[in-house]
Order: structure tokens, then sequence, then C-alpha cells
């Protein structure tokens, strides 16, 4: 495992959230892959509700089923790499989990800003931590949620069986 490599992929998502790039709203979304959504309250209902349409999936359960893929990568390691390796990634996903925080508590334009940060701050680390344990192969789904991200909406669901659907993306204009 090319871990400096890895590290870099993985600080891209630090340097991102460092930088206050979240929920920004300042990029552009492609419309033919993304359902927007423009209500918080609706955007809150498709990422927490086990009650969806039937062509939406439980938001959940599917960034569940996309993590799970980089939970057991390291257990093969030798146990002191596998040690010194999850260290290191510790350290990384706090990191990222109190920038995202800090980021988005610390903000008096957005309602539920807490909420946000609960499911924000974690799905961050969890693509941070796929980065620096996937060994160059980058998962796709957490690839475009990292995009989402970076141009500044906050996927909150999908509509569709993954990948033949389409995310959903809480999105507002700047006020």
């Amino acid at each position: 495992m090319n871990i400096e490599r890895n590290l870099g992929l993985a600080q891209e998502v630090l340097e991102f959230v460092s930088r206050g790039g979240l929920l920004s709203f300042s990029g552009e979304l492609d419309g033919g892959k993304v359902m927007v959504v423009s209500r918080l309250e609706d955007a809150l209902q498709y990422a927490k509700s086990q009650e969806l349409p039937e062509d939406v999936s439980i938001w959940a359960d599917l960034k569940a089923h996309q993590f799970s893929e980089y939970q057991d990568v390291t257990s093969s390691l030798p146990p002191a790499e596998y040690s010194a390796l999850h260290k290191e990634l510790d350290v990384l996903e706090d990191r990222i989990v109190q920038a995202a925080w800090d980021s988005l508590v610390a903000r008096d334009d957005l309602q539920e800003r807490e909420e946000l940060a609960e499911d924000i701050a974690p799905t961050l680390a969890h693509v941070a931590a796929a980065r620096f344990l996937g060994g160059g192969r980058l998962s796709p789904f957490l690839e475009e949620l990292f995009s989402l991200y970076r141009s500044g909406g906050w996927p909150c669901g999908y509509k569709g069986e993954y990948p033949h659907g389409k995310f959903i993306v809480y999105w507002r204009s700047p006020r």
C-alpha cells in the first residue's frame, strides 16, 4: 500500500473542509445526474427517513453498503503495519470531523446546522478513509459524493437503484 500517495488523496478531503467549502452552494450541478431539493426539510427527510417513496433508496443503507467495501482492506496487513495505518487514519478522520463540525456549526445562515454536521462530518471522514485505504482504487460512489460536496451541495439521498439513478442533493441559492 502506497501510504504517502493514499494519505495525499485523503488529505484532499481535509483541505476542502478546512477551507470552508461545505455547503457553499457556489458550484454547478449536472442536472442529468442529480435531483435537486431546495427545501432543507425535504432534504432531511430523504437523508433520515426509513419511509420513502418506493423509487428512493434508504440513504443510510446505501452509504453503509458503499462504505463497507473499505472496512476490511487492512485486515490482511501485519499487526504492526495495521496498527500504524489505523493510528494515522484515526487522526485524519478526527481532524475532518472536527473541521466539518466547526465549519457548519459556526454558520448562522444555515438552519439545522448541527443536524447537518452530524451527517456530513462522518460521511466525509468515510470518504477520506476510503481514499486512504483504497490503494489507489477510488470508489465511484464516494468520489461522486465528494464531487457533490465540492460543488457546494449536500448529497442526502438517491433516487433509483445505484448506479442507475440520481443523487438527491440539497441545494439552495446563496443569500
